[in-house]
């Protein structure tokens, strides 16, 4: 069900009730679809949003070939940039597939990416066109030496965690390792409340207080004029659509 978020997101709440733990998509862990690693489900790179099926084949092609992805230069040199190009890197260093390497700050990898796949083009373009020079000739696939110990990231700042969330909802469609919500669960608990995956059990025509933030609103007109609205309302099980009416809204 990778491509159906509602569903995703109600079998990771499952797991995580059941102390399954579901981990982040990782570069030299995942695979295609989901799987099995050391009683942990990982997240597959397929379901990563901006991660077509080339791109995800030429990981894996790299990472048979040549063992695991060291950093993220070495990544950047290994793959077919053609396929695993700038935005397909920032997607995945935004779902967190990078954080198992030593050098896996976030922000920093992001801000680094587009010189480490400058950087690795050109090595590609020279390996090519036989116009490498002396340092490179007897290379294999892997990373040049002296280009990646002259690459380092920069020192920047770490996303603090509601931008880290926000990142990992736009690539992955939902938020994994946390929840804007959860730090009011208790006090949405109090007040009654029903959460998004326990409404269909209320029944068709009763009156329910739901709580939540919106995580996206269309306004429209009624022929008469009056503003009306369409929203999403997100709580941390899933979300749900709800229509305000004129005199609401």
């Amino acid at each position: 069900e990778k491509d159906r978020t509602d569903k995703l997101i109600r079998y990771i709440h499952h797991c995580q009730e059941s102390n399954i733990p579901v981990d982040p998509p990782d570069i030299n862990e995942s695979d295609r679809d989901f799987t099995v690693c050391s009683h942990r489900i990982r997240f597959g790179m397929a379901a990563v949003k901006n991660i077509g099926e080339a791109a995800v084949e030429s990981i894996l092609a790299a990472r048979e070939a040549g063992g695991p992805f060291r950093t993220m230069y070495d990544f950047s040199s290994r793959v077919d940039l053609k396929k695993v190009h700038r935005r397909v890197i920032e997607s995945l260093i935004k779902a967190g597939a990078f954080d198992s390497l030593s050098e896996g700050r976030r922000a920093a990898l992001l801000h680094a990416s587009g010189d480490a796949v400058e950087r690795a083009g050109r090595m590609q373009a020279e390996k090519e066109s036989s116009q490498a020079n002396l340092f490179e000739l007897g290379l294999t696939d892997q990373a040049s030496p002296l280009h990646e110990s002259a690459f380092e990231l920069p020192e920047v700042e770490e996303w603090p965690l509601p931008v880290r969330l926000d990142y990992e909802k736009e690539v992955l469609g939902f938020y994994l390792t946390g929840h804007p919500l959860k730090e009011y669960e208790e006090e949405l608990s109090r007040v009654g409340v029903l959460s998004t995956r326990d409404l269909l059990d209320a029944g068709d025509g009763n009156d329910v207080s739901v709580g939540g933030f919106v995580a996206s609103r269309r306004e429209t007109q009624t022929k008469k004029g009056d503003r009306m609205a369409f929203l999403t309302l997100e709580d941390v099980y899933g979300r749900v659509d709800v229509i305000v009416f004129p005199d609401v809204y």
